[in-house]
């Protein structure tokens, strides 16, 4: 709570809302924690997200419609480099028009958190309060072993590291975990209670202290390119993890059949380094099942609201992305692209 001065030299009171950050690769969990808690730690409060992607449409703003919060999307890019104008702006249309009492904060997974915290602490209307870094805990070791540097910079920053499905690790596994953790960040907050069980007392809040983030330094920036058309990989860079996205529509209504012959062929897609994709598609008899498939692993859900623009569409995300070889594949299975 802080003060100012008004033109005729009055004080008045700045209320600010204090900014959550989710953070997370491709898959981990991070949408769905933040559902959990807008039921628990948020009830009662006055909440907006801001959602990031990297590709053509925000598909995750679609899970909060059943929430009644304020959400913004920004689109296209990265929060942390190309769009953190757009970012800021959106904070501060949020705290001017809803007068919030939370902003969440949700970037995509392929995004570099010292940036966005950079980017947080210079928005004045707001103040950073957690940040929490969502992981699959049956995958760490493959993170650690694929995703590298990367993923150990997501670590380092975190405050909170937040093990997604670890109900389904023993106590020897969970400690192992906890150890490796510990050993890249002995600062770390590490909790595993599972989803269900998350209330308003699971994630401490006021984890920033004055201003020793403002030094946050920037570390293995993220390189988007939208893949409209297959495209030529840009030249690497040093310290730069180059992600690739492809938006696919569908002409098709589909059979539980065509689906399973689709995210048969996504799985087999090794040489494309896949890692994620997710979408809503239309079914026989009116339905609309969302798909989500990260590092192999496959999620389907029936969905009884999505919006139509976003009905139909796939968005791919991998560091290698075929999309002749894609295309090719898919229209073999019968399935027809748009």
């Amino acid at each position: 709570m802080d003060f100012c001065r008004n033109c005729e030299g009055t004080e008045q009171l700045i209320i600010m809302a204090k900014l959550d950050l989710y953070g997370g690769l491709l898959g981990n969990g991070k949408t769905t924690l933040i559902k959990r808690m807008l039921k628990t730690a948020y009830a009662g409060r006055r909440v907006a997200v801001i959602e990031n992607e990297i590709g053509e449409i925000n598909l995750d703003s679609e899970e909060f419609t059943e929430n009644s919060v304020s959400v913004r999307e920004v689109t296209a890019g990265c929060l942390c480099c190309t769009v953190k104008g757009s970012f800021q702006e959106a904070v501060r249309t949020l705290v001017q028009t809803e007068n919030p009492d939370y902003i969440i904060v949700e970037p995509t997974g392929a995004a570099d958190l010292w940036g966005i915290i950079e980017a947080c602490v210079q928005v004045e209307e707001a103040e950073p309060n957690r940040c929490i870094l969502a992981v699959n805990a049956r995958k760490i070791q493959v993170f650690l072993k694929v995703v590298g540097e990367f993923f150990y910079d997501q670590i380092r920053t975190a405050r909170t590291v937040y093990l997604n499905f670890a109900e389904k690790l023993d106590a020897r596994q969970i400690r192992d975990i906890k150890k490796e953790l510990k050993t890249i960040n002995p600062n770390l907050e590490i909790v595993d209670t599972p989803m269900e069980e998350i209330d308003e007392d699971t994630f401490r809040e006021s984890q920033f202290s004055g201003g020793e983030w403002k030094a946050a330094k920037k570390n293995n920036p993220i390189q988007i390119v939208s893949a409209k058309e297959p495209v030529k990989m840009l030249p690497a860079k040093r310290n730069v993890k180059q992600l690739l996205t492809w938006t696919v529509r569908f002409q098709e209504t589909f059979s539980t059949e065509k689906i399973k012959r689709l995210l048969a062929l996504l799985e087999d897609a090794e040489h494309c380094r896949l890692w994620r994709v997710k979408g809503y598609l239309p079914m026989e008899g009116g339905a609309v099942q969302k798909v989500d498939v990260a590092y192999g692993e496959v999620f389907q859900e029936p969905r009884e609201s999505v919006s139509p623009e976003k009905i139909g569409v796939l968005i791919l995300i991998g560091e290698k992305l075929d999309i002749q070889w894609l295309q090719r594949k898919i229209i073999n299975c019968d399935i027809r692209l748009t």
